[in-house]
């Protein structure tokens, strides 16, 4: 018989951190105990890795097209500028939302920034403070502590193996990244409006006062007034919308993907349930199944079902689809090793709509039917699965409250996950 899955939550150092910790601890070893090496040698690695990662995970995570639908919002409304007063006001409100929630993430930036601070520190107190062997091995001692309470906490986000190197390289960038939101913002301000002056050449008429003469023949002129063309040199000066609009869009789309991911919690607490009650705190209960169990009365994925199984998950589309969950109030923490079933109600595959079944919540992030919940498996009372076109799956609580999850992508997928609800509940 396999060993059972899904108990309840263990207070090791989940395996999705031990790869990135033991890298960290041997990079260490090799700088405080290794003689011909440097601590520049150990900046290079560390920032060379961060940053060619950092970029990979853009790339392959798919949030370079958030960052490219920004951008075309962006010039959407710097065309919008064109329009007089309302355009403007548009472009000013459009940069200072921009702003703070560049803002808002730079503040979440800090405590990231605290570590690489601690742990670039310490990494160079060898050279810096011209250590000894015993020196060393303090330094060594304190690096290895700040970096395993720092895997430690983030192993309360429940992120896989990639998703905890992008953390890691997030926090050994933070100070540069730090300083280069600052400027965007700086510069963003300074650039709202674009200004050109342009010499022109503008002919003008001036008067010209003539005095009286008398004319040869004896005839008297009065004094008058003529006019006169002159060709003068002007300055015209044009207002445009600046580059604030898209800095400002780039800096807030960065920072919206460097915390993607975030959402540390230090303090454990009592969990609510949808109908009130408090769940155990911080875990999921005691409720456990077997592998064998699982796998012998729920379907194997099949991706034409928008269907998958614990043994053979999309870790890219989970890991979307516990980002977005965070947006539900008071959502217990899950991982990819919590996932029995997921159901990917996205049309183009990003996974960060749809339904997780754990050992003991049902988790829900569907937008087209405004579906946006958890709630323990042993709540769910008078279950049905109706509907030709659009499956719909109703359910009432405790409470006697009624729920309805309408799944667009596959029928056969939505049965499956009905049958796995009516399985585990």
């Amino acid at each position: 018989m396999s060993e059972t899955l899904y108990t309840s939550n263990e207070e090791a150092l989940p395996s999705s951190s031990h790869a990135p910790l033991g890298l960290l601890a041997i990079l260490g070893g090799i700088n405080f105990f290794y003689t011909d090496w440097t601590v520049l040698y150990t900046y290079s690695v560390l920032i060379i890795f961060s940053f060619f990662y950092f970029i990979y995970y853009i790339f392959s995570s798919g949030e370079y097209q958030k960052i490219l639908a920004n951008m075309l919002l962006a010039v959407l409304v710097m065309c919008l500028a064109i329009i007089p007063i309302i355009g403007w006001i548009i472009l000013i409100l459009f940069i200072l939302y921009n702003i703070s929630k560049a803002i808002d993430g730079i503040k979440n930036l800090f405590p990231e920034a605290c570590y690489s601070l601690a742990i670039y520190f310490l990494l160079g107190s060898k050279e810096l403070l011209d250590l000894n062997i015993i020196g060393s091995i303090v330094a060594f001692i304190l690096y290895l502590s700040i970096t395993t309470t720092y895997f430690n906490r983030l192993s309360k986000s429940g992120l896989d193996t990639r998703g905890v190197l992008f953390r890691v390289s997030i926090m050994l960038l933070s100070i540069p990244l730090l300083i280069m939101l600052v400027i965007s913002i700086m510069s963003a301000l300074r650039n709202i409006f674009s200004f050109k002056v342009t010499p022109q050449q503008v002919s003008i008429k001036t008067p010209q006062q003539v005095s009286g003469y008398t004319r040869v023949s004896g005839v008297e002129v009065a004094g008058y007034t003529r006019q006169i063309t002159t060709n003068v040199t002007q300055n015209v000066v044009t207002a445009s919308a600046g580059s604030g609009a898209i800095t400002s869009t780039m800096t807030r789309a960065i920072t919206e993907s460097l915390n993607e991911q975030d959402n540390f919690d230090d303090v454990q607490t009592p969990i609510k349930t949808v109908s009130g009650r408090d769940s155990e705190i911080g875990g999921w209960g005691r409720k456990s199944f077997s592998e064998d169990f699982l796998k012998n009365n729920i379907p194997p994925t099949d991706k034409n079902l928008s269907f998958y199984r614990f043994d053979e998950l999309d870790n890219k589309k989970i890991n979307n689809f516990i980002a977005i969950t965070k947006k539900i109030a008071n959502c217990p923490m899950f991982t990819t090793q919590d996932v029995i079933v997921y159901y990917d109600e996205t049309v183009f595959g990003k996974g960060d709509q749809g339904i997780v079944i754990t050992a003991h919540f049902l988790i829900v992030y569907v937008n087209l039917c405004d579906a946006k919940f958890y709630i323990p498996l042993n709540e769910i009372y008078n279950l049905t699965i109706s509907g030709r076109l659009n499956k719909k799956i109703k359910f009432w609580d405790a409470d006697n409250q009624e729920y309805e999850i309408e799944l667009t992508q596959s029928n056969e997928g939505a049965k499956n996950i009905f049958n796995t609800i009516h399985l585990l509940k």
